[in-house]
């Protein structure tokens, strides 16, 4: 909770308006990760998406990504597996990047 409290300040702080916010959630959400699960899971990209990591930190025993690979055109499946603690450090790190992001901006705009 501590965790997505922070996101959201570093963000509206970033976007400086709270519909702004909102809409570009919603459009990360509708086209990135909609995107990215369409075209980068064989190139395994999706370990990299704010859902799967938010899905390894709340799911029982983290989150287990199917990916097909298929560099050689055999093509192998590889599982990988985000653990709690990986996902808490990629968002942990989003958010502190978010928040230093946020806070130069407000320092420049408006100090």
């Amino acid at each position: 909770m501590v965790l997505a409290g922070l996101a959201a300040a570093g963000l509206t702080t970033l976007v400086r308006h709270t519909g702004g916010l909102l809409g570009v959630l919603f459009g990360y959400t509708v086209l990135v990760e909609t995107i990215v699960n369409i075209v980068g899971t064989e190139r395994g990209w999706t370990r990299w998406l704010v859902s799967q990591n938010l899905a390894a930190v709340l799911l029982p025993g983290g989150n287990t990504i199917y990916v097909r690979y298929d560099e050689t055109g055999a093509g192998h499946d590889v599982t990988i597996h985000l653990s709690h603690l990986q996902g808490f450090a990629y968002l942990a790190a989003l958010t502190a990047a978010a928040l230093l992001v946020g806070s130069l901006v407000l320092r420049r705009r408006d100090l």
